[in-house]
This record gives structure tokens, C-alpha cells and sequence, in this order.
């Protein structure tokens, strides 16, 4: 009998054993969300089979520090300072973005440009009071944009219109999202998805271990217009319904044309990017959203990126190559491959 409840307890210390280190072994999922960073809330999901916690607090951390970094409104920030200030020594990766973003400046014949801060200014008045900027304050403030006007030396930013005004709206989400995946890279964090606001990071795949579903949403009602099934890409989206005022049945929105200072008006709601680079990503959705879908199409083949386009009369453009990651859930949108 002694001998039989001896052998019973060695199993069940043996399975309890196993149990504990299957456990050990299995994935855990860590979500997290930050309200207010960059304006809009930021979730994030891990699935790891290390200590979660640390590493969803670590990309917490990294998203604050880069926001409070390029941020024109907090004081500390590296762009206010610029924005006060003739000649600022900057971050390296101030001095970077800064310095990325004269690319695009040039391939959209100067539509996307950074130093469109005080045109924007007068747009978020625009947004919270309903108030259209007058014609001659707009003047004025395109008159301090030009990146041409900057220049960088040894991490200095130099402007030679003192009143000038950089805003890194189009390009800071994309930019932190390839820092948040070096560092889930540098620490084997195989699978997550990282949401800023519409500019979507996913990496490996998910709790179920399937790619993860990314949608596109229907600009007014917010439905989803198709599903793509993505693993290690960027996903990012630029529409005229993130933040805008409908004045005199017509839609002013953020996305501002640096060349006329008004926001783009052309035949697109938004434009997605998918991408392996989320810097160019999220530039390139904007660009794209401001030059329109036809002369967008030099822009994708030079990067050899892919591309959805939702215009206001109900068309979705979309690059081939997506046709088998992607599922199409708006009926009353005719589909077009491109």
C-alpha cells in the first residue's frame, strides 16, 4: 500500500513538473494602450514567451521618449525648441527625420514638406473653432515654408526664416514604429502588432498563429472596406477623416498642401501604404494623398511599395500583389487592381 501512494506521488510530482514547464514554454499575450501620446491611442500587443511585462513597458517607453522628442507642442521637445529658435542642436534622431524627409520634399515637387508648421497652425485653429484661416494669414505663413530654407550640420539645424515652423505629423509615427521594431527585434520578440493610430506595425503573427487581419476602414461610417492578412510589414493610412471640419457642406482636413497652403483637394478619402519601412510608409501615404492617385503611381513603382486608394466615388484602387493577402468586405465599392 506504502508502496502504491509513493508511486501515485512520483506521477503527479512528474505531471506537475511537465505541466510547469509546457507553461513556461507557451506563448503569453501582453496588450497595453497609451491614451494622448501623439494625439490619438496607441495599443500594443506582445506574444512572447519571455517576461512580457518588461518588454511591453520598454515599447511604452520608447513611444513616449520619441514623442515628447517630436513633439511641437511640449516645450522640452527638440522641434519646439527649433520652432523658437534660429539655430538648435538636435537628437540624432531629430537630426535624422529632419534630414529623411527632404527626399519626399523633392518627389512630390515640394507638396510634402515639414516646414509647413505655421500653415498647419492655422488649420488647428481651423479644427476646434470652425473658423476658415483668413486668405491672407495663409499667404503669410506659406511664406516661411521651404525645407530648402534649412540647413544641417554636425546634428544643428540651421533656419534661415527665423519664423519658420516644422511639424513632423506626416513622418514621426512611421519613423518610431522602425525604432519599436529594432527593438523588438533586438530582443527576439517575435510576434506583435503595434497600432499608432493608424499606422499599423505586425510582426510575426498572432495568439492563433495565423498573419494578422489589418483592416481599411469606410472614411464616414468607419466600416471596414477589406482585411489584409499581413506578417512583418507596415500598414499606414492617410485620409481626410482623422481630423478635419465640414464647413459650407465642404471638408477641410489636415493633410495640407505646402505648395497652395490648403488642405489636398483631389478624388481620394485616404491612402493606405504597405511597406517593409515604416518611415517611408507613412511619408509616402501622405505624399501620395497629396499628388493624387495618377501621379502616385511613379512614387509606389520607385519605392516598390503597394498601395490602396479609396476615392469619394467609391472606387478602391489596390496594387496587384495584395490580391492574395486581401479580402474585400465593401459591396457597394468597385474594386480595381492596379
Amino acid at each position: 500500500m506504502i508502496k502504491k501512494y509513493k508511486f501515485s506521488l512520483i506521477i503527479i510530482i512528474l505531471v506537475a513538473i511537465l505541466f510547469i514547464m509546457n507553461s513556461r514554454n507557451k506563448s503569453m499575450v501582453y496588450t497595453t494602450n497609451i491614451n494622448g501620446v501623439m494625439d490619438t491611442i496607441t495599443d500594443i500587443t506582445l506574444i512572447t514567451k519571455q517576461d512580457g511585462k518588461k518588454y511591453i513597458d520598454d515599447v511604452s517607453e520608447l513611444i513616449e521618449k520619441y514623442d515628447k522628442m517630436f513633439s511641437h507642442t511640449n516645450e522640452e521637445s527638440d522641434i519646439y525648441r527649433l520652432n523658437h529658435n534660429s539655430t538648435t542642436s538636435v537628437s540624432y534622431e531629430t537630426y535624422e527625420i529632419i534630414e529623411k524627409s527632404k527626399e519626399l520634399f523633392k518627389e512630390t515637387n515640394g507638396s510634402f514638406d515639414i516646414t509647413v508648421g505655421a500653415v498647419s497652425n492655422l488649420w488647428n485653429d481651423t479644427f476646434e473653432g470652425g473658423d476658415l484661416p483668413d486668405e491672407n494669414e495663409i499667404k503669410k505663413a506659406l511664406a516661411t515654408v521651404d525645407y530648402n530654407s534649412l540647413n544641417l550640420a554636425d546634428n544643428n539645424v540651421i533656419k534661415t526664416i527665423s519664423s519658420q515652423k516644422i511639424n513632423l505629423g506626416a513622418v514621426a509615427k512611421g519613423y518610431i514604429a522602425d525604432k519599436l521594431k529594432l527593438y523588438l527585434e533586438e530582443n527576439k520578440i517575435d510576434n506583435a502588432l503595434i497600432n499608432l493610430g493608424g499606422n499599423i506595425y505586425a510582426k510575426g503573427k498572432n495568439q492563433s498563429g495565423k498573419y494578422w487581419n489589418v483592416g481599411v476602414l469606410e472614411p464616414n461610417t468607419k466600416n471596414s472596406l477589406l482585411t489584409l492578412r499581413i506578417s512583418d510589414k507596415f500598414v499606414i493610412t492617410s485620409g481626410n477623416y482623422f481630423r478635419y471640419r465640414d464647413i459650407n457642406s465642404k471638408r477641410y482636413h489636415h493633410i495640407i498642401d505646402a505648395k497652395n497652403g490648403y488642405p489636398a483637394d483631389n478624388e481620394l478619402n485616404s491612402v493606405t501604404i504597405v511597406s517593409d519601412n515604416g518611415f517611408l510608409g507613412d511619408a509616402l501615404s501622405t505624399s501620395c494623398f497629396l499628388v493624387g492617385y495618377e501621379k502616385s503611381k511613379l512614387l509606389l513603382e520607385k519605392y516598390d511599395v503597394c498601395a490602396i486608394f479609396v476615392t469619394k466615388d467609391n472606387k478602391i484602387y489596390y496594387s496587384k500583389e495584395l490580391n492574395n493577402s486581401m479580402e474585400k468586405t465593401a459591396p457597394d465599392y468597385e474594386f480595381i487592381e492596379f
